[in-house]
């Protein structure tokens, strides 16, 4: 009866070390997935229009850190419309890839009295 006894113990300590040893594994981090944005991320507020420089077939991605709606309308160096994102609440974002180099004026409020600019180079 007494080897039944520390068979019994040494069965529940394995079982014991096993659960142990298999929660301290290390976890493999889960891949990105699509829910990221790639690309470069600009902040836009109520006060910035932060201007930057890309490479072309950059996708820029805006978001909205202020207080209120905002916009981004950007316009070719000859004064042509390139994209309107339409309204920006705060937290919303919007995406753009710029297709060829040049420099690009965007207006990021509603009173487009905040504005930045988006050089890309080839």
């Amino acid at each position: 009866m007494n080897n039944h006894k520390h068979f019994l113990r040494y069965s529940l300590m394995i079982l014991f070390a096993s659960i142990y040893l298999a929660a301290c594994q290390a976890v493999t981090p889960a891949p990105l997935n699509d829910a990221q944005t790639p690309g470069i991320s600009i902040n836009i507020t109520d006060k910035i229009c932060p201007s930057l420089t890309v490479t072309a077939s950059d996708q820029i991605t805006w978001t909205n850190q202020g207080q209120r709606i905002h916009l981004v309308h950007i316009e070719s160096s000859e004064g042509k419309m390139v994209f309107d994102s339409g309204d920006l609440q705060p937290g919303d974002t919007a995406s753009f890839n710029f297709p060829q180099a040049g420099n690009y004026v965007y207006v990021c409020s509603s009173d487009q009295k905040s504005a930045g600019t988006i050089t890309v180079e080839p």
